[in-house]
């Protein structure tokens, strides 16, 4: 199986265990990101506003990502795992890959 989609499956997997409640805590969030060991995350909500955001504060709440990154848009619109190209980081200006994993909850779709 190739690196990336073992990624992205074991993220759902992650996502459909800890964050698909009515209301998706911070902690959660944390313990999900902290898990992987990844530097950076977001959790977007069905409108692909920002709901949780790791490191905190790197990005407002609320605050949407799907105008400015258009791989998140596809994954919120078509609710699609996509990995984005090669992009610099908000938090470093490093490059990264991004992973937008869509995931059911209750209420709806999450955006990734």
């Amino acid at each position: 199986m190739p690196l990336t989609l073992w990624l992205l499956l074991i993220q759902l997997r992650h996502a459909l265990a800890s964050l698909s409640d009515p209301v998706a805590g911070e902690q959660d969030f944390t313990r999900v990101v902290a898990g992987f060991g990844f530097p950076a995350a977001v959790l977007l909500d069905l409108q692909g506003e920002v709901l949780h955001v790791a490191p905190a504060k790197e990005i407002p709440l609320k605050h949407h990502l799907t105008k400015r990154y258009p791989y998140l848009a596809i994954a919120v619109r078509q609710g699609t795992p996509v990995v984005s190209a090669v992009l610099s980081s908000i938090a470093g200006s490093v490059p990264v890959i991004n992973f937008a994993v869509p995931f059911d909850t209750v209420r709806g779709t999450h955006g990734g």
